[in-house]
């Protein structure tokens, strides 16, 4: 699955091709990277990955720090708090901005992107670079679809066809129920906030022409589509169709149950396939048909990269980061790790040529509904919000409360935290 060898290869193309020489010190220089992708993407592809930028910037040298990714926050407000960067070069997710902006983690990478050559610009995928507070403060690396994943020799032990909308998932997973054996067709994770927010709710109400928030970034789950798209987990959960214990289902437990066999299909990201194969090498996962109930719209989210505003290299920072995020790493890092990164050329070549079952179904789920595809504004008191919101899907699942009264009050959370940030 990983090929770091084609990264060796290649990569001393890369800064020749797409970045020109820049008025940086001759001097060595340590650059301190913090990072979380050695174990998931392995040890040998990040090695190759910095050792090609080294190759052609011998005055830069990279520490790389990698740390499991729930020790990520911690290190990150460190560094944020020491006088000088312990960290130049970060791993970022949307969902940590917000309290890191108020530390003053971040470097503007806007005024950075501007003045980088224009191919570099043209190859970056819209939408990929994030902005809080007036600033772009990180962009992102890899991009990934939230979709429907299934287990191809369980769907075709049943004469099961992969869903294109939701009444074929609805049928799909009545004709893989086996109750006697233990076996669904889908599990809800409705125990863990982010997977029961996105994974269920926001992604569902988005196929349905809806969209979680509205043009100014307010909360907008309260609409129709949200009500509806709750309205039909309801009846999905009550038909009996996901595992029991849905309710306190963590998308860990899920995930599980899928690379066992014991559910058949998920909704998750493209690495799902990679996780799966972890536990049963011999699985063949594949993402269904973009899907086409209203607009056909997907929910798409990522992981990426920030530079320190306290960094002491920031011209050399820079470098590092226009090389992460060129068009020729972004090719060879998908090869290696079978997750799209974000540039156009993996989308309209990579992708639309791949022969991966996931991979290739990628290009139609970003195309039909650009505008809303990317959810990257990032939400004040991350836990707070989205536990609040679990806690309502959880009382609509369980009948105590209507779909439309419990996401109101949800919202009205949301609203709060949303509102605190505007007046400081």
């Amino acid at each position: 699955m990983k090929r770091p060898v084609l990264i060796a290869v290649a990569l001393t193309l890369v800064i020749a091709l797409t970045l020109p020489a820049a008025s940086v010190a001759q001097e060595e220089v340590t650059l301190n990277w913090l990072e979380w992708w050695d174990p998931e993407f392995s040890v040998e592809t990040m090695d190759q990955l910095v050792a090609g930028f080294e190759e052609m910037y011998p005055n830069i040298k990279i520490n790389r720090t990698a740390v499991p990714w729930g020790n990520m926050y911690e290190n990150l407000v460190t560094s944020a708090q020491s006088p000088t960067a312990m960290y130049d070069v970060v791993g970022m997710e949307w969902i940590w901005m917000t309290g890191l902006d108020k530390l003053g983690l971040f470097e503007d990478l806007g005024p950075w992107i501007a003045q980088a050559p224009e191919e570099w610009q043209a190859q970056r995928v819209p939408g990929t670079a994030v902005q809080w507070a007036g600033m772009t403060e990180m962009i992102y690396w890899y991009i990934l679809p939230y979709g429907l994943a299934y287990n191809i020799d369980m769907l075709e032990a049943a004469g099961v066809e992969p869903p294109t909308n939701w009444d074929d998932f609805v049928a799909a997973a009545e004709a893989l129920r086996n109750e006697d054996a233990g076996v669904y067709g889908f599990a809800i994770s409705a125990g863990q906030n982010n997977s029961a927010v996105y994974f269920y709710l926001a992604d569902l109400m988005q196929q349905l022409g809806g969209h979680f928030l509205d043009e100014e970034g307010n909360p907008n789950f309260t609409s129709p589509e949200g009500v509806q798209a709750m309205e039909m987990w309801k009846e999905f959960y009550d038909a009996g169709l996901a595992v029991p214990g849905s309710l306190a289902e963590t998308h860990t437990s899920t995930r599980e149950y899928f690379s066992t066999g014991r559910i058949a299909m998920i909704w998750d990201g493209p690495f799902i396939g990679t996780i799966a194969h972890q536990v049963n090498p011999d699985m063949r996962v594949a993402y269904a048909p973009a899907w086409q109930n209203e607009t056909g719209g997907y929910m798409w989210s990522g992981s990426g990269l920030a530079m320190a505003a306290n960094s002491e290299h920031k011209e050399e920072a820079w470098l590092f980061l226009q090389y992460l995020l060129s068009p020729e790493v972004a090719v060879m890092m998908t090869e290696a790790t079978s997750i799209p990164y974000g540039c156009n050329v993996v989308l309209d070549e990579v992708l639309a040529t791949s022969e991966d079952p996931i991979l290739r179904e990628i290009p139609a789920m970003l195309t039909q509904d650009p505008e809303y595809n990317y959810f990257q504004q990032p939400i004040p008191e991350y836990e707070t919000t989205h536990d609040t919101l679990m806690l309502a899907i959880q009382e609509i699942l369980a009948g105590d409360k209507s779909a439309q009264e419990a996401l109101d009050e949800a919202a009205a959370v949301w609203q709060e935290e949303i509102d605190k940030v505007r007046e400081e």
